[in-house]
C-alpha cells in the first residue's frame, strides 16, 4: 500500500516560506467492510476510539451492517518541510503613461534542500493594454535559505489612467508547484505638456529604459544569452551594442539590429561562448548617434 499526503504550508506576509526545518505527523489507516448494503464508494469515518469498530451504515439484516475500524501509526512520521515563497516586498513601482517601468520578485528558498530545475516564470497585470516581459524567463534554483529574483517590465500604455493594479507574477517550481505572488504598479498622470509615447514626432524627447538581469551568472549567460529589455517613448530602429573588456579593443563585442516599440519592452538577447565574468557595458545608437549606454555585471 502506498500513501502520499500534501500540506498547506502557511506563509509569511511577505511571501518568504515556511521556515520549519521538518514536519511531524501520525498516520491513521481506516478500514471498512462491503455488504449489499454497505457500498465500498462510502467515505471511511472514524469514530471516537481508535481500537473499537464503528457501526455506521445499519440494516435489519445484521450480516449486512457496516462498520469501519481505525488505528493509528505506533511511530510519529517526520519529514522534511522543503518549500518556495515569492517575496514581493520591493515588487512595488511608479510610471507615467507611455513609460516602461521594472520591478523585482524573489523566489526564495526554505531550509531544507529541494533539488529542482530553474522555474518558468509568467506575469499578468490588471492594466488594460499593459506590455509585460519577465527577465530571465526561468527563474535558476535558489540556494539553500537563498534568492533568485526575477524582474518583471511593464509598459504603461499611453491612454493609462492614473490608478493603482496589481501585477501578478507566477513561478512553476518542479514543473507543477506554482508559487504566486502580487506586486501593485501605480500609474500617476503625466506632468507637463510634452507628447505622450508613440508619437514619434520630431518634438518628442527620446527617453531610453534599459533593464538588465541582475545577479546573472556566466555560464548561464554562456548558455542562454544576455537578455536586455528595452522600452523607448519614441518606436523605430536602433542598434544595440554588448560589450566586454577595453572600449577600444573589446574581448567581447555583439551587436544587434531591432525595432523598438513605445513603450516596450523590446528583449534583445546577446549570445556567445566568450563572455566571461566581470563588467559588460550596452550601449543604444539611434540613426548612428548613441542614445543610451548602461552597465552590468556576470557574475561567479
Amino acid at each position: 500500500m502506498y500513501l502520499q499526503a500534501a500540506w498547506q504550508l502557511p506563509h509569511a506576509p511577505d511571501g518568504s516560506p515556511y521556515a520549519a526545518a521538518t514536519i511531524t505527523s501520525n498516520w491513521v489507516v481506516g478500514i471498512r467492510n462491503v455488504t449489499a448494503t454497505a457500498t465500498a464508494a462510502r467515505p471511511v469515518v472514524c469514530g471516537d476510539s481508535l481500537t473499537t469498530a464503528k457501526e455506521d451504515s445499519t440494516d435489519p439484516n445484521p450480516t449486512n451492517v457496516g462498520w469501519t475500524y481505525c488505528m493509528d501509526s505506533q511511530v510519529d512520521v517526520t519529514s522534511g518541510a522543503s518549500d518556495y515563497g515569492i517575496v514581493t516586498s520591493g515588487a512595488h513601482a511608479t510610471g507615467a503613461p507611455g513609460s516602461l517601468v521594472s520591478m523585482p520578485f524573489i523566489l526564495r528558498s526554505g531550509n531544507v534542500p529541494f533539488t529542482t530545475t530553474p522555474a518558468a516564470t509568467r506575469a499578468t497585470s490588471t492594466l488594460p493594454g499593459a506590455t509585460l516581459a519577465v527577465t530571465p524567463e526561468a527563474v535558476p534554483q535558489p540556494p539553500l535559505n537563498g534568492d533568485s529574483v526575477a524582474t518583471v517590465a511593464v509598459g504603461i500604455p499611453a491612454n493609462a489612467a492614473p490608478g493603482v493594479c496589481d501585477i501578478t507574477f507566477t513561478a512553476a517550481v518542479a514543473g507543477t508547484l506554482l508559487r504566486t505572488g502580487v506586486g501593485t504598479l501605480t500609474v500617476v498622470a503625466p506632468t507637463g505638456g510634452g507628447r505622450t509615447a508613440g508619437g514619434g514626432g520630431a518634438r518628442a524627447k527620446r527617453k531610453i529604459t534599459t533593464i538588465l538581469p541582475k545577479g546573472l551568472p556566466v555560464a548561464t549567460a554562456r548558455a542562454g544569452g544576455v537578455p536586455v529589455l528595452i522600452g523607448s517613448n519614441v518606436a523605430g530602429p536602433a542598434v544595440v551594442r554588448f560589450q566586454q573588456g577595453p572600449k577600444r579593443r573589446p574581448t567581447v563585442s555583439l551587436r544587434k539590429r531591432t525595432r523598438m516599440k513605445a513603450p516596450g519592452p523590446v528583449k534583445v538577447t546577446f549570445r556567445s561562448r566568450k563572455l566571461v565574468k566581470g563588467p559588460f557595458r550596452i550601449t543604444v545608437r539611434v540613426r548612428g548617434k548613441v542614445v543610451k549606454t548602461v552597465n552590468g555585471r556576470l557574475v561567479r
